[in-house]
């Protein structure tokens, strides 16, 4: 006996009716989730091991394969677009967070002299700002080598 199937089109018109309305609901369950973080966390052994996987890299080739450039422009342009400048205005303040101890770490240098342009002193001075950098990433972030 053949199987009853809902028409495509319909259950469309239906995903997209309450993709709209479930905001709320979204946000409600992000709330109440309180093991979110240490799980991912816990999980990371397991995901580098899986991304690593011949059937990861297959799977992710094919769904590429797939969707296509024209789709991914057609994603980007559509709904990124939209969402790009609010997004970014929402980000402001974890932005400018993240962002100060960075820029305090050039302010407190003390680089050597500015040399002509093209002079070896110059990529100095850019490898002095590299390395103070980077260290204070290590150190914000606990990586190893800190």
């Amino acid at each position: 006996m053949p199987v009853k199937v809902k028409d495509a089109t319909a259950s469309a018109n239906k995903f997209a009716a309450n993709g709209q309305n479930a905001g709320a609901a979204y946000k409600a369950g992000v709330m109440a989730d309180t093991t979110q973080n240490a799980a991912a966390i816990a999980a990371i052994p397991k995901w580098q091991t899986a991304v690593a996987s011949p059937a990861a890299a297959a799977a992710m080739n094919s769904g590429l394969q797939k969707a296509g450039q024209a789709a991914w422009q057609s994603g980007a342009s559509n709904k990124g677009a939209a969402n790009f400048g609010p997004g970014i205005a929402r980000s402001k303040d974890k932005w400018q967070a993240n962002t100060t101890p960075y820029l305090q770490v050039i302010a407190s240098l003390n680089l050597d002299p500015r040399g002509i342009r093209g002079s070896p002193s110059n990529i100095t001075r850019v490898a002095q700002v590299a390395a103070a950098l980077h260290a204070a990433k290590l150190q914000r972030t606990g990586a190893p080598g800190a």
